[in-house]
């Protein structure tokens, strides 16, 4: 490898040009302060033993980039501030390039940790049932009088209950459900049988998901969207592209890749290419190559919408070929509750993209990046 020295300097100048961010403070300009003592300290040793026995060696290692190490000191939220994004693209192999080739970036959008926790959460439990749980979702959106009501199998509640119980915890739904179960009576003087519903309890509701499981139950829910930022990532399906970004960004951190990541990149391409704005819900490189991922949850996903997605990454191709950037790769993440996997597939076959299901993204994902 080549003299360790000179790798460190680097990595030092990096840290003090990272400490003169304007918006670093509190515990992560603590923890880069005492960073940037210690490589200096550990310049000095070195420096030391160079005077007396040589440090260069004839195998060279890479340097790696501090990109990643940079998103994350950045404060959450909106990054708008075209000082603090100039600072980012500056110090960001993909950005840098991008914003090379003709690429704007004019925001981005950094999920906090309240809200990536909160998107993992979620997952955990969508994918217990995702056909329930999607279905309590459009029970509440459907609903403009901010009530809503769902029915299921007695079997299903407690699935159904643990999200209820994270939509309160994040103040999305009132504390309070109403439990109704479904009874048959015989009606003497017709002669049939008569269905209706008779309120019950949490309790109840539990010994009927073991004793009788497909005994059907009502839930009834009142809704404030009083924590507005939690109603829209969780009911409008922001979740999605958060669960999608801790996946990747956890596996590359994992396992050491040489790699930068980031969430709802807003861009505007070169005009006198091809015509386009808009946003990647993550946009990352690993080594060399750029990724690409676009994140759909929506349970009303159709052919058009598909199509709308194939013609920007076409748009894209255009602009990343015309400019040089040759390893590319597109995702179409999309909800397992869509039953329309054959026709994706045909539609994104010709652009060069995979669709994969969210549930099946850490699978897919650990075999396109191994090591």
């Amino acid at each position: 490898m080549e003299n360790p020295i000179h790798p460190a300097k680097t990595f030092l100048a990096s840290l003090e040009n990272v400490l003169k961010l304007p918006y670093l403070k509190g515990k992560n300009l603590e923890q880069i302060e005492s960073l940037a003592e210690f490589v200096k300290i550990a310049i000095e040793t070195l420096e030391n033993i160079d005077a007396h026995v040589s440090l260069d060696y004839e195998v060279k290692t890479p340097e790696k980039n501090n990109a990643y190490f940079l998103w994350k000191s950045l404060d959450e939220g909106s990054i708008r501030d075209r000082e603090t994004l100039d600072n980012l693209i500056k110090n960001a192999i993909l950005l840098k390039n991008l914003h090379q080739k003709g690429i704007n970036i004019p925001s981005i959008y950094k999920y906090s940790k309240e809200e990536t926790a909160r998107s993992m959460e979620i997952g955990e439990i969508y994918f217990k049932d995702h056909d329930l749980i999607d279905g309590i979702r459009r029970a509440l959106v459907n609903h403009k009088v901010r009530k809503g009501h769902f029915r299921l199998q007695a079997g299903n509640f407690i699935v159904a209950l643990s999200y209820l119980k994270k939509l309160h915890q994040y103040g999305v739904i009132d504390a309070e459900w109403l439990i109704s179960k479904n009874l048959i009576k015989d009606n003497k003087e017709t002669g049939k049988k008569e269905f209706f519903w008779k309120e019950t309890d949490e309790a109840h509701a539990r010994v009927l998901k073991e004793k009788s499981p497909k005994s059907l139950l009502q839930i009834d829910i009142s809704y404030s969207q009083g924590n507005g930022r939690a109603y829209r990532q969780i009911l409008d399906g922001e979740w999605f592209n958060a669960y999608t970004y801790q996946i990747i960004a956890e596996h590359l951190e994992r396992n050491e890749f040489d790699f930068e990541i980031y969430t709802r990149v807003n861009y505007v391409a070169p005009r006198d290419i091809f015509a386009a704005s808009g946003d990647f819900d993550v946009l990352a490189r690993v080594n060399k190559t750029i990724l690409l991922v676009e994140c759909k949850s929506g349970n009303n996903l159709d052919a058009e919408e598909i199509s709308r997605f194939a013609v920007k990454s076409a748009g894209l191709k255009q602009v990343f070929e015309a400019t040089g950037v040759e390893n590319y790769h597109f995702l179409f993440v999309y909800n397992p509750v869509v039953d329309l996997t054959p026709q994706i597939e045909r539609q994104l076959a010709d652009a060069n993209i995979q669709p994969v299901r969210i549930n099946e993204l850490r699978k897919e994902f650990i075999s396109m990046f191994s090591k």
